[in-house]
């Protein structure tokens, strides 16, 4: 194993490509992903792959915290997953970088329960919203998200 996270997550993007290469559709999002087998038996995980909107993002100056199973895999999990699950402020200032960046990639927001949301800078004012795009899907929460949990002395301060 690779001590270098990013080559860590693109080899695990290279193997959820492979897992998924010939498994027929399912019809299943990573929001009703089995506890089990988590979101690599869904269709989301047909296509993973995080590094278009991570780069957009970065792009946009757009300030995120990867969480979830695409962030045990940075730190050397081997489990794969099919989303990507991201956390940051919520301050109305950072919403115009989150739009755009999302925007840039061809992403749809919803709400919790799969309503469509306007890809707007308001959009992203709510707590959480969902979101899928060609690349990957998952959700984008803030702070004030119920059960987010926000990294112990993350700053969000400088570039």
């Amino acid at each position: 194993m690779t001590d270098d996270p990013l080559q860590r997550l693109r080899e695990a993007v290279r193997r959820t490509r492979e897992f998924t290469s010939t498994r027929p559709a399912t019809g299943l999002t990573h929001d009703a992903a089995d506890d089990t087998v988590g979101t690599i038996g869904t269709d989301d995980a047909c296509g993973y792959d995080p590094f278009p909107l991570l780069r957009a993002l970065h792009e946009a100056g757009a300030r995120v915290v990867v969480i979830g199973q695409t962030a045990g895999i940075l730190h050397g999990s081997t489990e794969l997953t099919g989303d990507l699950d991201l956390l940051w402020a919520g301050d109305p200032a950072g919403t115009i970088p989150m739009a755009s960046a999302f925007a840039a990639v061809g992403a749809r927001l919803s709400d919790d329960d799969g309503r469509s949301l306007p890809l707007t800078a308001d959009a992203f004012l709510r707590p959480k919203v969902q979101f899928s795009s060609p690349a990957a899907s998952g959700d984008c929460c803030t702070r004030r998200c119920p059960g987010a949990r926000w990294p112990s002395g993350t700053s969000w301060s400088g570039r």
